[in-house]
C-alpha cells in the first residue's frame, strides 16, 4: 500500500525593503564618561590589585577525606591540595577598570601620545608581584609545570637555555689521536722539557 502526501503550496519570493533605524546615542552619564578616562587614583588600585593576589596566590581545597576504623574507635582524615588562584593580568585590570587593555597598554608606554607616568611606575611594580606570583605558584607546583613555563617565557621574557660554546656554528667532529701521535707528542713534550731546563 502506498501513501500519497498531498504537496505543500509553494511560497512565491518575496522582496523585502528592509528599512535599518539607527539607535540615537543617548548621552554618556557622568560615571561612564569616568570610566574611559585615566583617573589618578589608578595607579594605586593597580598596586592594590597585584599586591592581593601577591598576598594570596593560592588556595587549600579538600582533596580528599577519608573516614573509617571502627565503632570504637573511628578515624577520619581530610587531604588538601594547593591550587593556585588565578595569575592576576593586566589585561583583566584593565577591564575591571572599564578601559580597554589597548588604553591601558598606551598609557604605560612611553612612545605613547597617551603616556601616564604615575602609572607607568605602578606598572613596573604590580608586574614584580605578577612573576612572584608566577614563580611561586609554579615551584609549589600549585600551578601545571609546562603552563607556568610556557606564560613564564611569555611574560618574563625567559629563554631556554643556548649553546654559547660554539657560536651558532656546527661543532666539527674531533678525530681520537692514533698512538704514534701521542707518542710523538710525549717525546717532543720531553724535549722542551730537558731542554728548557738545561740537562
Amino acid at each position: 500500500m502506498k501513501i500519497i502526501l498531498p504537496e505543500k503550496p509553494r511560497r512565491k519570493a518575496v522582496k523585502a525593503k528592509v528599512k535599518v533605524l539607527k539607535k540615537k546615542k543617548e548621552p554618556e552619564t557622568d560615571d561612564q564618561d569616568k570610566r574611559k578616562k585615566y583617573r589618578d587614583d589608578m595607579p594605586e588600585k593597580l598596586i592594590a590589585y597585584f599586591k592581593e593576589r601577591y598576598d594570596n596566590p593560592h588556595s587549600k581545597v579538600v582533596k580528599a577525606e577519608i573516614k573509617g576504623g571502627s565503632k570504637n574507635n573511628p578515624f577520619e582524615k581530610t587531604e588538601y591540595e594547593t591550587v593556585g588562584n588565578p595569575l592576576p593580568t593586566f589585561e583583566i585590570w584593565a577591564v575591571e577598570q572599564g578601559i580597554t587593555p589597548t588604553t591601558f597598554w598606551d598609557w604605560v608606554d612611553k612612545e605613547s601620545e597617551r603616556f601616564k607616568e604615575e602609572l607607568s611606575d605602578a606598572y613596573k611594580i604590580a608586574k614584580a608581584y605578577q612573576h612572584s606570583v608566577l614563580m611561586n605558584n609554579g615551584l609549589i607546583g600549585a600551578y601545571k609545570t609546562a603552563m607556568a613555563i610556557f606564560t613564564a617565557k611569555n611574560i618574563m621574557a625567559w629563554r631556554d637555555s643556548t649553546d654559547l660554546t660554539s657560536g651558532g656554528q656546527p661543532i666539527k667532529q674531533v678525530t681520537p689521536y692514533t698512538d704514534e701521535q701521542i707518542r710523538r707528542a710525549v717525546e717532543n713534550a720531553a724535549k722542551k722539557y730537558t731542554v728548557a731546563k738545561g740537562t
